[in-house]
This record gives structure tokens, sequence and C-alpha cells, in this order.
């Protein structure tokens, strides 16, 4: 079964965030914040040495980050998930996801690779997904926080 397959109950998804590091031979582990959903781990999925944007970056940076988590109604935005394990730059590619708010729901979709920080191009991310519906009430106190 896929990591993100949908729920049996086939209730919301949820959001949670849990303790990770990640130890590459020959520099220091680094620490930081890894998204759950429905208590997996995300980044067990991704297949490559990437960090979160939370837990390991300056605090004004986890803040900028979380305000793209939470797009207001009718503004749908992409947002950054993980960036380069070794030095936080979006320069050095990034995994995002599209974001958005429909009624009562927060939606991520649209996932991808971005290897240019200066380019607006979105690789396709071929790993197991499908949409992650998330409860908004719910997913606002998981992202409270960073927010």
């Amino acid at each position: 079964m896929s990591p993100l397959a949908p729920n049996a109950s086939g209730s919301m998804d949820a959001l949670s965030f849990v303790s990770a590091s990640l130890d590459r031979r020959g520099e220091a582990a680094r620490s930081f914040s890894d998204f759950a959903i429905n208590g997996k781990p995300l980044r067990s999925i991704l297949g490559r040495d990437l960090i979160s944007v939370f837990g390991a970056l300056p605090r004004e940076v986890e803040r900028s980050y979380a305000r793209l988590l939470w797009p207001k109604p009718h503004t749908p935005s992409r947002a950054v998930l993980y960036v380069c394990a070794q030095c936080g730059d979006l320069g050095c590619g990034y995994f995002g996801v599209a974001v958005r708010v429909e009624d009562d729901c927060v939606v991520w979709s649209a996932p991808g690779w971005n290897t240019l920080a200066i380019s607006d191009d979105i690789g396709p991310f071929d790993g197991p997904w499908r949409d992650l519906w998330f409860d908004r009430v719910a997913y606002r106190s998981a992202l409270g926080y960073y927010l």
C-alpha cells in the first residue's frame, strides 16, 4: 500500500510534525521537524537527502514558509516543503506542492521538484502521490507553532 493511501475510513488526512534527523557521512547530523501525513513521515517517500523547512532554519524564515502553507481562500499558492540538507538554500533545489483552500478544507496537490530557484519550472514528482485533503481547523492547529 502506498504511504499516501487514503484513510480506510474515508476521513480527512491529518497533518502533524515528527522529530527527524539526517545523518550524512562526514557531516554533522541535521535535526528538523518533518511533515507527517496520517502519522507517516512524508520525507520517507521522497528518496532524496532533504530537510523540511521547519525546525532547522531561522524562525523568521520558517514563518515565511508557513504562510505559504496557509493561503487565503481563493488564493492558491505554491509552498516549499523541503530544501537542501546542507545549506537550506532554495538555489540547491526544493520540493513543493500547490496549496489551496476549498470550503473547510486545505488541499495539497501537484507535487514537484525545482532544481533552480531562479526558475519557476517545477519538475513532476514520480513517486506515489494523491491529493491530500486536510480539515482546515485541524490543519491550522498543526501549523500554529510556525505561523
